[in-house]
């Protein structure tokens, strides 16, 4: 019974995919002209797999681990996913393609979000593959079985592990001089990938759809807009540099000719 169950709620989401995607579709072919192709203009389009391997890694290693997910799992990997979705999107918001890539994942996201604590990720496998092999370039560190964890682990640290968790500024310099500044200075960030939660100096919490790709914070702010900082952590603590607004991408904590660049310094609290 529940295998029938489980193969009905399967077809069902299948056939709400195909018709969100028809009426996204229908949606972007109303904005055309009568006489143009829909088809030439939906071309495919290849994104860097680097720059989302921690979040390609994090959903694989739930997806395809043997154990049950638990209710820690369920609701990580339905995180994972949707703040995938959101960066796809941002990457060329002009791209058709990429509109309907993020859609398929929103939906993914969800069905991943119904799952209970004592399923494992089996019945989104052949999904996420799919989806992943449409917006990537394959890569050895995929995983695409449970065979796999261990080499992908091992290819892929983890490095989410070392922002997880609370942490508080407790200084600032702009362009390598001291400020205060009554929302950043005392701030509290809360890093709970694919999302970062920042609670300023005046209590306003936003909460940003984050990454870390090569020494960065990939950023997508909740208007849909893409920001860089770059992050280090050492003995003393969490560093983070970045130009005033998220304008650009910084290369490193010193100050340079350009934009006003924050480093803040954070603790971890416990």
């Amino acid at each position: 019974m529940r295998g029938e169950i489980l193969v009905r709620s399967g077809l069902c989401d299948n056939l709400i995919m195909r018709f969100a995607i028809a009426c996204l579709c229908a949606a972007m072919l109303a904005g055309c002209h009568v006489e143009a192709d829909f088809s030439d203009n939906l071309k495919t389009q290849t994104l860097e797999a680097e720059q989302y391997q921690d979040e390609i890694a994090s959903i694989d290693r739930l997806l395809f681990r043997p154990s049950p997910l638990g209710d820690d799992g369920v609701r990580a990997l339905g995180n994972l996913i949707e703040g995938l979705s959101k960066r796809v999107a941002a990457a060329e918001k002009t791209s058709k393609f990429l509109k309907l890539e993020s859609l398929e994942l929103q939906l993914l996201a969800k069905r991943a979000g119904r799952l209970s604590s004592s399923d494992t990720g089996a019945a989104l496998q052949d999904n996420w593959m799919r989806i992943r092999s449409n917006l990537f370039d394959d890569r050895a560190w995929f995983v695409r079985s449970a065979a796999d964890l261990d080499y992908a682990a091992h290819a892929v640290p983890d490095r989410s592990l070392t922002l997880h968790g609370r942490w508080q500024v407790t200084s600032m310099t702009a362009n390598g001089k001291p400020r205060e500044d009554p929302e950043i200075s005392g701030s509290i960030w809360t890093f709970e990938l694919p999302r970062l939660i920042i609670k300023d100096g005046a209590g306003k919490t936003t909460t940003y759809s984050c990454g870390v790709e090569d020494g960065y914070l990939a950023l997508i702010t909740p208007a849909g807009e893409e920001g860089w900082i770059k992050f280090d952590r050492d003995a003393e603590g969490l560093r983070l540099a970045f130009f005033d607004d998220l304008k650009g991408k910084p290369k490193s904590f010193d100050p340079q000719p350009g934009p006003l660049l924050v480093v803040v310094r954070l603790v971890e609290l416990r």
